[in-house]
């Protein structure tokens, strides 16, 4: 849980059944990660944040959200990433208070090019109750109406991922979701006055931080030692 100026936020990564995980080493071979834990570092955070990121932002993207997905045992491996057989949800609390069906731009710093690279839009969801199975209701549009199975399906929302943000979550609470196909640094930004109706923090550029601090940083951890579950499908 990271407290902050702008509002409190948790990231929160669901990992579905049968998904596998590949670490990807210098030399480009592969090899499966069968167990592995879980950080996520949140760079936004408190004054030194903009000096924190791993590069500048792209000069349309605000400073808004970024964050260092990895497993411990990639990082001890001298892994450069982390590769999935399929996306993974990942969900930030709606700090900012960002309208209900909003997309989330989104994208990734890739080091070995020293450029952002962009991803695909996520989008602000607002989870409204359990239904008669046990699964979570939600609203991707901001009608205030639960999503029909044609929305859900578009957003790649699994019967198995309602029922675990049942399990997970508050009904009332919206979130960012956003699926991420790989570990690495990933930024969830909007540009400059994106909505009329609500603001984004303040949009100083950062510097870049030397190449040894850019996984080694005093931030909050967010699920540090959590172990991967891909029975439960969640970390």
């Amino acid at each position: 849980m990271q407290v902050g100026q702008s509002g409190t936020r948790q990231t929160t990564v669901f990992i579905p059944a049968g998904t596998t995980a590949t670490e990807v080493l210098p030399n480009g071979t592969t090899q499966p990660i069968t167990s592995a834990h879980l950080r996520a570092t949140e760079f936004t955070v408190g004054a030194n944040g903009p000096q924190a990121m791993p590069a500048a932002l792209p000069a349309t993207s605000a400073y808004t959200y970024a964050v260092d997905l990895s497993l411990d045992e990639a990082q001890s491996a001298g892994a450069t990433t982390v590769q999935f057989s399929q996306p993974v949800p990942v969900y930030v609390n709606n700090y900012l208070g960002i309208p209900i069906g909003t997309n989330v731009p989104a994208g990734w710093y890739d080091p070995t090019v020293g450029a952002w690279k962009g991803s695909t839009d996520g989008v602000v969801l607002k989870f409204l109750r359990i239904d008669a199975n046990g699964d979570a209701e939600v609203d991707l549009t901001g009608s205030g109406t639960p999503a029909t199975a044609a929305q859900l399906s578009a957003y790649g929302i699994t019967t198995a991922e309602l029922a675990q943000i049942a399990k997970t979550f508050t009904s009332g609470q919206s979130f960012w979701r956003v699926l991420v196909p790989h570990f690495t640094y990933w930024d969830f930004n909007y540009g400059y006055n994106p909505q009329a109706g609500y603001l984004l923090p303040p949009s100083p550029q950062p510097n870049p931080p030397p190449a040894s601090k850019l996984r080694v940083t005093p931030h909050n951890h967010v699920c540090t030692g959590c172990q991967i579950d891909a029975e439960n499908q969640r970390v």
